[in-house]
């Protein structure tokens, strides 16, 4: 269908602006619309595009979809929410831009504004007080905080019975294909009217209800989200449990790994016997297409840093604080007496 055909050229009183006339046209010219538009020759690319931008410089890229797994009751939670509130803050000095403190620093990147940048954590798991309780414990009096920068910049949305984001459409069977759904489809619109920078999906099994041992329901899922966060400049990143048994670090499908651009794994190691460590945790950068090769494969030591500033994450050089943490915080010897889920 030619539309000038049917409304006129330029010149005719019957002239439809871009959005109108997009919505007279049927679904197959859209779809075509759709697809043509995807494909760009080299001579139209930016000859000279700009560097990469980063929320953790190597670790978390912006606009991108990531993932993170990691055990139940490890810290997963605790640790994505001091990376919202440090995306939220922002800050202009060195020692205020930061994901992890410690030694080496976890920097936030250029994708973070001075100010800081709006973040949404969609969240199935913790009530409201539950997450100030954890806000007032990470971040209390900490160096270069800003409760008013970071109070406007960290939104969260309780979404424990709205349902997933994704799943079968019209009381489709599971195994059938899947879409967002009218409540996802309602929350991202909210988060992109809120200009998010960065979307915090917690957990995944709650915000994906298709299968998630199907690669191409996985795919479908992650690709999705990919664009929505392509066209919005908003980095998403999945919080996700691993498999109950064997060794994989996240359960369902291996596209889990494939589709996403990054990769985080948090984990807890035992102590070998022998040992005079308790045991540490470790943060790694399992995947990471576009870090560099200093980045790829790194892999962090943590440990909690609980002071009269608060209580958070910190990164460790070979951690050897881990000894004497017992001594220092009582308790079960390495969590310090606090409950870090």
């Amino acid at each position: 269908m030619d539309p000038e055909a049917v409304f006129g050229g330029p010149d005719s009183p019957f002239e439809l602006d871009e959005e109108s006339l997009e919505q007279s046209l049927p679904a197959a010219e859209l779809d075509r619309r759709a697809v043509a538009g995807r494909f760009k020759a080299w001579g139209d690319m930016e000859q000279d595009p700009p560097p990469r931008r980063w929320l953790v410089q190597d670790w978390l890229p912006a606009g991108r979809v990531s993932l993170m797994p990691g055990r139940a009751d490890i810290g997963k939670s605790r640790l994505v929410l001091q990376l919202a509130l440090g995306v939220a803050n922002g800050g202009r000095r060195a020692n205020t831009r930061e994901w992890l403190p410690g030694a080496p620093v976890l920097p936030l990147g250029d994708a973070v504004a001075d100010g800081g940048s709006p973040v949404v954590l969609g969240t199935w798991e913790d009530e409201y007080d539950e997450i100030a309780r954890r806000v007032n414990q990470i971040r209390r009096d900490a160096p270069g905080f800003d409760p008013g920068r970071a109070g406007r910049n960290f939104i969260t949305a309780d979404l424990a019975g709205l349902g997933p984001i994704w799943g079968p459409q019209d009381g489709r069977h599971i195994l059938t294909g899947a879409d967002f759904t009218a409540a996802g489809t309602t929350f991202l619109d909210e988060c992109a009217a809120r200009q998010a920078r960065l979307l915090i999906l917690d957990p995944s099994a709650a915000a994906f209800a298709a299968d998630e041992n199907s690669r191409a329901h996985v795919r479908a899922f992650v690709s999705a989200m990919d664009d929505w966060g392509k066209s919005r400049d908003c980095a998403v990143l999945i919080v996700a449990h691993p498999a109950k048994t064997g060794s994989e670090k996240f359960s369902g499908s291996t596209d889990w790994r494939g589709a996403v651009r990054t990769m985080i794994v948090l984990e807890w190691h035992e102590p070998k016997t022998g040992e005079e460590w308790l045991g540490h945790w470790c943060l790694e950068l399992e995947k990471g297409n576009y870090s560099s090769l200093a980045a790829a494969g790194r892999r962090n030591e943590l440990s909690w840093l609980a002071d009269s500033n608060g209580v958070r994450w910190q990164a460790e050089q070979g951690c050897p604080a881990f000894a004497g943490a017992a001594a220092a915080g009582g308790g079960n010897g390495y969590r310090g007496g606090y409950s870090f889920a």
